[in-house]
């Protein structure tokens, strides 16, 4: 059993690092909240080793911290994602808990640790201990609660009209995520001399791998619209980016086009130096991001619910572009929509 538990730790810290990887190439939020879940529970599996050869109480003590810390790590990712709670809310929440734990764990008498360790609720097959239950049932509640809150949020949002969003990607997301989270609460949170429960606990281990490549990989920046305008505040390209098509004038996302460039328009004048110095610049408005710049005397503005370095890259090189073909345009009729919609599909795919 100790060549197994060591050989979980090693997979759980190279999960970890794996993940950062993934999450540093997609510039994800927070990759190093993910990453670090698989690897605190890897030392969790490291000092659970080390209990086997009688190691001192000390380490019985950092085994339960290692737990906990990789149950509030992921509670902060919880809290921040999708930004529904700006950054850092959620590490400050999550530090609070942890060092309350701490405070427990370490500073309680030996007697009473020992004692809570091996105090078992029995419910037949599955059996748990208080502090068992509490970091691996309790804490994972409060992260679904999060999850289920942060999605219903964004669908009144985009029943309201103030973001554009798949709902159906979202419910799918948060629904496989929800699925992921109790599998995971389940066989976090109890224990049992059970064959069958053992084995599906092995399997179940596995989570701590899937579950932050999940959120990693579904993780997407939320772009809304992609704007472009003339000088004078006149639109004249807009790109839908939920709908994949192309903002008509003559609708209510129109006149909420028109608005927006007036808008852009007062930004850009009070931001010319920044503009003029051919690179990107945003701004927060409410609940939304908007990268800008300016080419050839054009606006050109992207509205997501998150910004990175890789999508104002892309961005900015996606207005070199397509800035020949549109330098001379004064209304929609004078675009190549079709070369413009393929630009922007090259562009943005890996992003929405």
């Amino acid at each position: 059993m100790s060549i197994v538990l060591l050989f979980i730790g090693i997979v759980m810290v190279v999960a970890g690092v794996f993940v950062f990887y993934i999450g540093n190439k997609k510039d994800t939020p927070n990759k190093y909240l993910w990453a670090g879940f698989p690897i605190l529970h890897g030392l969790h599996e490291f000092a659970e080793y080390a209990l086997d050869f009688n190691a001192p109480f000390i380490v019985e003590q950092f085994e339960e911290f290692f737990a906990f810390a990789g149950a509030f790590v992921l509670l902060a990712a919880a809290i921040e994602y999708n930004d529904v709670i700006p950054r850092p809310m959620g590490k400050f929440a999550a530090l609070i808990g942890l060092i309350a734990a701490s405070y427990f764990i370490f500073f309680i008498p030996e007697v009473i640790f020992e004692e809570m360790e091996h105090y078992k609720f029995d419910f037949g097959i599955v059996k748990t201990n208080p502090l068992r239950f509490f970091q691996g049932v309790f804490i994972t509640i409060l992260v679904i609660i999060t999850f289920l809150s942060s999605a219903l949020y964004l669908f009144l949002k985009s029943k309201g009209g103030l973001i554009s969003i798949d709902v159906k990607k979202l419910f799918l997301t948060t629904g496989v995520s929800v699925v992921l989270l109790l599998i995971y609460a389940f066989f976090e949170g109890f224990e049992s001399d059970d064959t069958i429960f053992i084995t599906l606990k092995a399997v179940s281990l596995s989570l701590l791998l899937v579950i932050p490549v999940f959120f990693i990989l579904v993780n997407t920046v939320g772009l809304q619209r992609l704007l472009v305008i003339q000088e004078g505040g006149v639109p004249l390209l807009g790109f839908d980016f939920s709908s994949n098509s192309f903002i008509s004038f003559n609708s209510s996302e129109g006149d909420e086009f028109i608005l927006a460039a007036g808008f852009l328009s007062a930004v850009s004048s009070f931001s010319g130096n920044i503009l003029k110095a051919g690179s990107t610049f945003s701004i927060r408005s409410r609940h939304l991001f908007f990268v800008i710049t300016k080419i050839e005397g054009k606006i050109y503005a992207l509205q997501s619910l998150h910004i990175n370095k890789d999508l104002e890259k892309n961005f900015f090189e996606f207005g070199q572009r397509i800035s020949n073909s549109i330098e001379h345009a004064q209304n929609p009729h004078d675009l190549d929509l079709k070369n413009i919609e393929s630009e922007i599909n090259n562009s943005f795919s890996m992003f929405y």
